[in-house]
């Protein structure tokens, strides 16, 4: 139960950056159709936090998949603030993810 809520309250928290709107299309989304894309994707080992996260429309979302993006053209509906705080999370995430060479893991 408490799990449920979290994630209702995280997914609250996100679609509240765009005032309810897809922050790619900039079309209203409610109950199914709201979903959280996660800017550093999960199959990069992108987390949840909240930093990392947009408001997608279910449409967005599936036609995003895990490729990468300019987040300034693709989250188009999205205040800068949020942009930005993507761009710092996805920072700390390759200076976290470096190998002995100093490579980064992508």
């Amino acid at each position: 139960m408490k799990n449920n809520k979290t994630k209702t309250d995280r997914l609250k928290l996100v679609w509240a950056k765009t005032k309810g709107v897809c922050a790619h299309c900039g079309n209203p989304s409610s109950g199914r159709g709201r979903t959280v894309d996660h800017y550093v994707p999960r199959s990069y080992d992108g987390g949840y936090d909240i930093r990392n996260l947009m408001p997608l429309c279910r449409k967005c979302n599936a036609a995003r998949a895990n490729e990468p993006i300019d987040p300034f053209e693709f989250y188009k509906y999205a205040p800068e603030e949020y942009i930005l705080q993507c761009i710092e999370y996805e920072d700390e995430h390759k200076s976290k993810r470096r190998n002995f060479n100093g490579d980064i893991f992508l």
